[in-house]
């Protein structure tokens, strides 16, 4: 089950990605490990995010990313979230 594919009724989620004006980090699972993102949604995530926006997939995690990979998770939120320091 995905988010993205179940959007028909209220519409499109993904496009409006590049209407958001603030920084955003979105984190995906490992694709093998139950990624709710497929690689088509993923692909589209990554063109529709402008800088200092970011998307990210963490090798080796579930769907429950910061549970399966915390170090990797707590990395990648705090290299984000430090950017502007």
């Amino acid at each position: 089950m995905s988010v993205f594919a179940d959007t028909e009724k209220e519409g499109e989620l993904l496009p409006l990605l590049s209407k958001l004006a603030v920084p955003t980090l979105v984190v995906r699972a490992d694709r093998a490990l139950g990624s709710t993102l497929d690689e088509r949604a993923w692909e589209e995530v990554q063109a529709r995010l402008s800088a200092p926006s970011a998307a990210v997939e963490i090798a080796g995690a579930s769907h429950n990313i910061h549970r399966t990979r915390f170090a990797e998770f707590m990395q990648v939120v705090d290299g984000f979230l430090n950017k502007g320091v």
